[in-house]
């Protein structure tokens, strides 16, 4: 895709679809930790420094948009995120 190509953009329940897809392949196994790279030196980490990745609405967000814009195509836009 050129840029002067504007993508194609999805539809809402496909969009849903594939941030149930990423959420589930996540699993159970992969952890995101919410703390800086610095923690680690201090000694001060703890479980509670890390949460499922598939619980996390960023991530999930975000491997969807590098999916779709390596596939030339784009999410719907969010009516509440333009009215602001």
């Amino acid at each position: 895709m050129d840029s002067t190509t504007s993508p194609k953009v999805i539809d809402q329940a496909k969009a849903d679809e594939l941030r149930e897809a990423f959420a589930s392949y996540l699993g159970q196994e992969i952890y995101s930790c919410d703390r800086v790279y610095e923690g680690w030196s201090e000694g001060t980490m703890s479980l509670e420094d890390f949460s499922l990745a598939r619980e996390d609405d960023d991530i999930i967000e975000s491997l969807v948009e590098i999916a779709l814009g390596k596939l030339g195509f784009a999410l719907p836009s969010d009516p509440a995120s333009e009215a602001q």
